[in-house]
């Protein structure tokens, strides 16, 4: 069994249980990292590093178009990763030959992720409606 709990102004509040245990709990999360290029899914709140996988027929499912690791120790600033995120995501979606290539986007990491050793850009897509 999995407590779930949230902090209120009175302090801990049981906001629900899972039967099972954490794996249970967790079921319908995944990292982004372990999805396959051209797996479907969905954003997970603020969350970004972790998505519900779901089918590509989803409407509101993003592409996976897969990642791309940045490289340096010191942090290069969120525009420059922005700028490169633009630059690269697109031409990841033309490899898949997906009709909104342009609309390609994804996540890079912030100032705090890249202290905790990420340096690696995600690249998404909406799903396509051919």
């Amino acid at each position: 069994l999995v407590v779930c709990l949230a902090e209120a102004p009175t302090g801990l509040q049981l906001t629900g249980t899972v039967a099972g245990g954490v794996a249970d709990a967790i079921a319908p999360y995944v990292a982004v990292l372990s999805l396959e290029v051209g797996d479907c899914f969905v954003l997970y709140d603020e969350f970004f590093y972790v998505v519900t996988p779901v089918a590509c027929s989803d409407t509101d499912a993003l592409v996976n178009l897969g990642t791309f690791a940045v490289d340096g120790d010191d942090y290069p600033g969120e525009d420059e990763l922005k700028a490169e995120r633009n630059e690269r995501c697109p031409q990841l979606a033309e490899e898949l030959d997906l009709p909104n290539a342009a609309d390609a986007s994804g996540t890079a990491p912030s100032a705090d992720d890249w202290l905790v050793g990420v340096r690696v850009v995600t690249c998404d897509v909406p799903v396509p409606t051919r």
